[in-house]
């Protein structure tokens, strides 16, 4: 609930009584720089307002699919299979998407543990 109902409506204090702002407000209030969600099951990076919001994909998908492509209008939008590998340094994290093929669908372009994504939060 980001505040508005689907006609544009303030629809937030009647969602959320009690709650002091909606969750992406808090995050910017907070300094959050990073936001991981894992339910649609593809790797979608998306930022708004300096808040990374971070889908994590599906690590054993032998299909290999984009699903619920069609629910995201913006980012970085990559199809299964992987898992992400997060490393934390002090002056920066780096994000990569790591790639996962069965052997028998390994090919060009298509290598088991390849970085498909990668992405740095903070100084390069």
């Amino acid at each position: 609930m980001g505040g508005k109902d689907p006609r544009g409506r303030d629809a937030f204090r009647q969602q959320r009584p009690g709650w002091p702002l909606p969750i992406h407000a808090l995050f910017v209030k907070a300094g959050v720089t990073i936001f991981f969600q894992g339910h649609d099951h593809l790797y979608a990076r998306q930022e708004r307002d300096g808040v990374i919001y971070q889908e994590v994909p599906n690590p054993a998908d032998p299909t290999y699919q984009t699903f619920n492509r069609e629910a995201y209008r913006s980012g970085e939008l990559r199809p299964n299979s992987g898992h992400l590998r997060v490393t934390v340094a002090p002056e920066r994290v780096r994000m990569d998407y790591v790639n996962a093929f069965l052997p028998g669908d390994e090919g060009p372009g298509r290598t088991n543990g390849q970085v498909a994504h990668t992405y740095l939060i903070g100084r390069p």
